[in-house]
């Protein structure tokens, strides 16, 4: 599934956005760090470091005479111009190693939730995930514990009003979601089960939280992105730097056709939580190359059967199982990457 851009739309681009407007919509409130705390040892990169890469930014986009609206306009305009590494080794899911932990958010809203027995079929699709990614890091012998099934990590809440499970706007062909929205939700879930003191108690490594919606669409993930990537900016919306995917139980295709959702799915979406990136939208040449070295890759083409699926060389870099990839894989991913 398509990861979703890092937008943050607050009013509409076409009159202008200005940082200052944070304050009429209650943005603002982002900023500022829950009771609970920052986690100790887990992430330094979500407190100092984020303030210090925050101040920074803001900085050079003032010196550089850019609003916060020319950079949500080049964020989408200009997706395929950032590196290969934009999104790896950052946020609260530095690397798909060592001890990894997944909160689970049965979401409702008005007009979706979850019975019993759907949530136990989400946890199969877990499970499921969990075997296929441990599976795939024995061959590089990295440490991997993934830690999901606990009631404690397994979090129901619910919305009075509709979420909308498609895009909310274009640019071009790219779609963005109305994302603030999960991060909205996740803050308040943070006020009311303090989410770090659940990380804390687990030791965790790394952090990945999963929103499951019981309804049709298209999932997508919400990874953060390096400050010298094409259009990197902090973003307010997310406490404590936590990378965020979105699930759905069915999707359909570009013909409304409506599938199940599987666990290679899930795997898809998680993977880009650590830095793994797509390789079915990139230039026509190139996903014939991807086709060439990577057929079975996961994050080229999503099969049913998630065991036909594989980890690549380079996904496995971008995620942290191995110290390099060659560079021709490498140049999939480079903007100014030319292969002959």
């Amino acid at each position: 599934m398509p990861r979703r851009i890092i937008l943050i739309l607050i009013l509409p681009l076409c009159l202008g956005l200005l940082f200052t407007a944070s304050v009429s919509t209650g943005i603002v409130a982002y900023f500022a760090v829950p009771e609970s705390g920052v986690i100790t040892g887990l992430l330094p990169r979500i407190s100092a470091v984020a303030d210090r890469e925050e101040a920074e930014a803001k900085a050079r986009a003032e010196a550089e005479g850019r609003t916060r609206a020319d950079i949500i306009l080049a964020a989408a305009v200009y997706k395929q111009r950032r590196p290969y590494y934009s999104t790896m080794q950052i946020g609260s899911a530095r690397s798909l190693t060592g001890k990894c932990i997944f909160f689970n958010i049965f979401l409702s809203d008005g007009e979706s939730s979850f019975e019993e027995t759907e949530k136990q079929k989400v946890r199969e699709l877990l499970r499921e995930t969990e075997a296929y990614l441990e599976k795939e890091a024995e061959p590089y012998g990295k440490p991997l514990s993934i830690i999901y099934d606990e009631e404690d990590l397994f979090i129901d809440y619910s919305v009075d009003y509709v979420i909308t499970s498609g895009s909310e706007g274009e640019i071009g062909n790219e779609t963005f979601y109305d994302t603030h929205i999960f991060a909205n939700i996740l803050a308040e879930i943070d006020s009311k089960h303090k989410l770090v003191d659940i990380i804390s108690k687990y030791q965790a490594e790394n952090v990945g939280v999963i929103f499951n919606m019981n309804k049709n669409g298209r999932s997508f993930a919400m990874p953060l992105e390096h400050e010298d990537s094409t259009y990197f900016m902090p973003d307010p919306f997310f406490i404590y730097n936590f990378e965020i995917c979105v699930t759905f139980t069915s999707w359909y295709d570009t013909e409304d056709n409506v599938f199940e959702t599987t666990a290679t799915t899930y795997a898809h979406e998680i993977l880009h939580l650590f830095g793994a990136e797509d390789l079915y939208n990139l230039e026509e040449y190139k996903i014939k190359l991807a086709e060439e070295y990577f057929p079975n890759d996961i994050m080229l083409v999503v099969w049913d059967d998630i065991d036909i699926c594989e980890i690549g060389e380079l996904q496995a870099f971008l995620i942290g199982w191995k110290e390099d990839s060659e560079e021709k894989y490498k140049e999939l991913l480079d903007p100014e990457g030319i292969l002959e």
